[in-house]
């Protein structure tokens, strides 16, 4: 069996699930899509949870990557990041099975943990005024993480038109610019 082969069952899992749903999607449509048996799938995969566990794994370790942000256009980037998780396996942040998922939950808070420490160091070198406290950046962390979500249910499951990912990473900025130092203005406009 090849690497090949379990790439092609991943890719199809992915694309089954975020269009129909993880509940919907059984391991013998993974194999059709995947243009496998079904033993070749169960071969890799023992269980379907085994193939998001693959998944997200892969999707995670993308984002952990690049975790650290030194500039404003780096922190616009750890953000990026997290959207593009998102859209690219929708399925486990929408579907209310994975809601409570404890691999979802420390993804999460690494992640958060990452950003705040990327605020706290931009504020320490004095791209954000002091004024940009502790409790005022995990609020704001707090309420852009949660667009992140409202965000990809929009874009994502309804006919609702919304924001494009740039638009959401521009409307970021809005409210962290208040915060911005001159210096931190400055590098923000030229995309530093």
């Amino acid at each position: 069996m090849s690497s090949a082969t379990r790439s092609n069952i991943l890719k199809a899992a992915r694309r089954l699930f975020n269009e129909q749903g993880f509940e919907q999607v059984t391991m013998r449509k993974i194999a059709s899509e995947a243009g496998v048996g079904v033993g070749n799938v169960t071969y890799y995969f023992p269980r379907r949870q085994d193939i998001v566990t693959a998944l997200m794994d892969d999707s995670f370790a993308r984002t952990r990557l690049q975790t650290h942000a030194a500039t404003p256009a780096q922190l616009t980037q750890m953000f990026s990041l997290m959207l593009d998780t998102l859209e690219r396996d929708s399925f486990f942040f929408l579907d209310p099975v994975f809601m409570n998922h404890g691999f979802h939950e420390s993804h999460h808070l690494q992640l958060r943990a990452c950003l705040s420490d990327a605020m706290t160091e931009l504020t320490e070198r004095g791209i954000f005024v002091p004024a940009f406290t502790p409790e005022i950046r995990e609020t704001l962390l707090t309420m852009l993480l949660m667009t992140h979500i409202s965000w990809l249910s929009r874009h994502v499951r309804s006919a609702i038109p919304g924001p494009d990912k740039q638009e959401l990473l521009r409307m970021h900025w809005v409210v962290l610019a208040p915060y911005l130092s001159p210096e931190g203005r400055a590098m923000l406009e030229r995309g530093e």
